[in-house]
């Protein structure tokens, strides 16, 4: 009714509708072109679009499988999986939030509620949170005002229907392998259609965008893995989107990797350092210096060169050892460096972000959720 009243017309089947160009204009000229998420502290606030022009990272969405860093070794994904993807995802520079994986081992529908819960108690990071069914939007809500220590809950749902509500449109693009009826996010394909469509989010729509920005269609962090992802992240980020989501995720999003989710942060720097315009200026080119060195000179010791030598961006994982030192070190390689960062992270991680007052709520509030919703399905929801 609220759409008919805006200007919205009966479609030709019953139960649709159709937007008219203005009423669709005046949407898309009305809705916030920025947003800011405020954090658990102001240091975890985020503003998109970026203020540097750049994107936010999150790691992957919707995993149902782990690769466990120490052995990788492949599982179904469990709530100590779920808790060092957040150890480790909080210790990544880059990254800005995370999204919970879907969970084994509880109720099917109440995997997110589950899976939310371990997250928010392992991280001062945002989450993404996706409701799995309607009746868990309540509990997720909750269980955020908890973390928070705010009342959430009925402002958020309120504010749904609200004029002013930001948008950030997410155009996740996949392609169809026909040989094997196989979804794929990092085919030649997808990527274009990737590409395209947050191009004309951006620049056709104004709005902030948000996509995959990593990912892999094969199964392991291998070579085809880093090369899939490398042009997936580029792609996108020089396309404009403000989010680069799928951070560790393998086998088209169904898998989660916290090796390769280090290897990605490290790539993320990488291109936020490659989308950052350089300065262009005297100062910066130092032209007057270079042509005054003689024949034979050089200008590697003045105050120039000494000044901003260290800008340049330092890998963390990735290795630039020359010859002898790679052998003197059993060759290791930006992957034994990950596997060692993402092995930390999880070993130093604090048994919780929260207070044992928000700890026991949470806990209540997941067995609540378990008895109500599974009530509401009626026994038709088994523990996966």
């Amino acid at each position: 009714a609220a759409l008919l009243r805006a200007g919205a017309r009966e479609g030709a089947e019953p139960g649709r509708l159709r937007f008219p160009r203005p009423m669709v204009e005046e949407a898309l000229a009305a809705t916030p072109k920025t947003a800011r998420l405020c954090g658990k502290t102001r240091a975890r606030d985020i503003q998109i679009p970026r203020a540097d022009g750049s994107f936010v990272l999150r790691t992957g969405t919707g995993a149902h499988g782990y690769v466990d860093p120490r052995d990788a070794s492949y599982r179904n994904m469990d709530l100590t999986a779920v808790g060092e993807i957040a150890a480790v995802a909080d210790r990544l520079d880059q990254m800005g939030f995370i999204a919970h994986p879907f969970v084994h081992g509880v109720p099917e529908v109440t995997a997110d509620i589950h899976s939310y819960a371990r997250i928010t108690a392992h991280t001062t990071k945002h989450v993404w949170m996706q409701p799995y069914q309607k009746e868990n939007v309540d509990y997720l809500l909750r269980i955020a005002a908890v973390a928070a220590g705010e009342i959430v809950g009925m402002v958020t749902m309120a504010h749904v229907l609200s004029p002013g509500l930001p948008v950030i449109a997410t155009p996740l693009m996949f392609a169809l392998d026909m040989r094997t009826g196989s979804a794929l996010q990092s085919s030649v394909e997808a990527m274009q259609a990737a590409s395209l469509s947050i191009q004309l989010v951006k620049q056709g729509f104004g709005l902030m965008a948000h996509t995959y920005g990593a990912g892999s269609d094969t199964p392991d962090t291998d070579g085809q893995s880093m090369a899939e992802r490398a042009f997936l992240m580029q792609t996108v980020a020089l396309a404009g989107a403000d989010i680069l989501g799928g951070v560790g995720q393998l086998e088209c999003a169904t898998v989660f990797s916290p090796v390769q989710a280090v290897l990605d942060d490290e790539m993320s720097a990488m291109m936020r350092r490659f989308t950052r315009p350089p300065e262009i200026s005297d100062a910066a080119l130092n032209f007057g210096e270079m042509l005054g060195v003689p024949v034979g000179g050089h200008f590697l010791d003045s105050d120039h060169t000494v000044s901003a030598c260290r800008d340049q961006l330092i890998p963390r994982v990735f290795q630039r050892m020359g010859r002898d030192d790679y052998e003197a070190s059993g060759r290791r390689t930006a992957l034994d460096a990950a596997r060692e960062a993402a092995l930390s992270a999880i070993e130093a991680a604090p048994p919780s972000h929260l207070s044992e007052d928000q700890a026991r709520e949470i806990a209540a509030l997941t067995r609540a959720a378990d008895r109500h919703i599974v009530e509401v399905y009626q026994g038709a929801v088994e523990t996966i």
